[in-house]
């Protein structure tokens, strides 16, 4: 029998979602033709869920909510509201647009990364809240604030730059942010894909056009805490 997780949906085109993963739902996993998985929880998965991702040769990236990085542009305090910190986003992300990744399982105990994810897609806040009080195992003020304040803001380097390179960011000019206010368009994640993406979490408004569909092979990001 085919028992799907707790509340499983689809994303997007090789993009699904769940809160937690537990033994009963291997049957179902296996019909996903899953390629990678993103834990995005304090615990590491259950035995049989990693005995099943070691035999079907799965990559997982395991994310914990409450890491905290000092990043270059944001003090730790100034951390203090974000249900999920910029650095788990910004890899999280990165996964996510990452087509190589496909088929990809979202186990997210916080339900906030879809959000985010949303914002990329130019969805507008009624929107996205709407889809995470369906999805979330118990509703949060926090998180809806969260999902209220994240901006989304893509900065396109001068130069594609090597992995071993200086974070590009600190080099960028061009820039083009995203408004959670924007028209909710059916916008698909291949409208922003990049090798790699990651969020600006600002507590201040952002004004700009939406992005593009762009040639450019790299994009990515700067994070900024509250004013």
């Amino acid at each position: 029998m085919l028992v799907p997780p707790l509340n499983y949906s689809m994303v997007d085109i090789g993009i699904f979602r769940c809160s937690r993963l537990d033994a009963i739902n291997i049957s179902f996993l296996k019909s996903l033709s899953l390629n990678t998985i993103l834990w995005i929880n304090e615990e590491k998965p259950p035995r049989a869920i990693r005995h099943f991702i070691e035999e079907h040769d799965i990559r997982i990236h395991h994310m914990t909510t409450s890491g905290t990085v000092v990043e270059e542009d944001i003090n730790v305090e100034a951390q203090e509201w974000m249900v999920l910190k910029p650095r788990i986003v910004s890899e999280a992300i990165e996964v996510l647009l990452n087509v190589d990744n496909y088929n990809c399982l979202v186990v997210d105990t916080s339900d906030v990364i879809v959000g985010v994810l949303r914002h990329i897609q130019r969805w507008n806040y009624s929107a996205i809240l709407n889809e995470y009080r369906v999805y979330a195992n118990k509703t949060s003020y926090r998180a809806e604030i969260y999902l209220e304040q994240v901006r989304v803001e893509l900065v396109e380097p001068l130069s594609c730059p090597s992995k071993t390179e200086e974070d590009p960011v600190l080099h960028s000019e061009s820039t083009t942010a995203v408004s959670p206010g924007a028209p909710a368009a059916a916008a698909p994640p291949e409208a922003v894909r990049a090798t790699a993406i990651c969020t600006t979490l600002s507590g201040s408004s952002l004004d700009g056009g939406a992005p593009t569909e762009r040639e450019t092979s790299f994009l990515a990001c700067k994070i900024a805490g509250t004013e």
